[in-house]
């Protein structure tokens, strides 16, 4: 086993330690406690407008090695919205798919580099409360 190896796993299992022994607040994890994002690498085809702003439209194809990937989950207020911001910043606006269940109509308002605004309603207009939205963001 690597050293390398044997400080991922340390690390991982102090995680775990401290999750279990109930040492973070909130479920939050300290910012000194986060490990350093690490871009996925992979060959893969994107199309828009801009190499680097991938939530520009536009019909140029891009080869894309590295990028970097976050998912979430998120409930909206009793006014129908909630603001993510992301567990790390995109280098500039991703791009961003997200679902619900049950009959109410959500949407983005708003979305950048860290973070993105959601708002949901009823069929009637007025705001759905408790609604959890599934998020994902893919970016540079």
């Amino acid at each position: 086993m690597s050293a390398k190896f044997r400080k991922k796993m340390l690390y991982v299992w102090g995680l775990i330690v401290c999750f279990v022994a109930g040492l973070w607040a909130n479920g939050e994890i300290p910012a000194a406690a986060k490990p350093s994002p690490q871009p996925l690498k992979a060959a893969v085809w994107r199309q828009g407008g801009d190499p680097s702003n991938w939530a520009e439209e536009g019909t140029i194809n891009y080869a894309v090695t590295v990028y970097t990937e976050q998912m979430g989950t998120a409930i909206t207020d009793s006014t129908g919205q909630v603001m993510v911001t992301f567990p790390v910043s995109f280098s500039d606006s991703p791009i961003l798919t997200y679902s619900v269940l049950g009959h109410v109509d959500a949407r983005m308002v708003a979305v950048g580099a860290s973070g993105v605004h959601f708002v949901a309603n009823h069929d009637d207009g007025e705001p759905a409360s408790g609604v959890t939205i599934y998020w994902q963001a893919t970016g540079p």
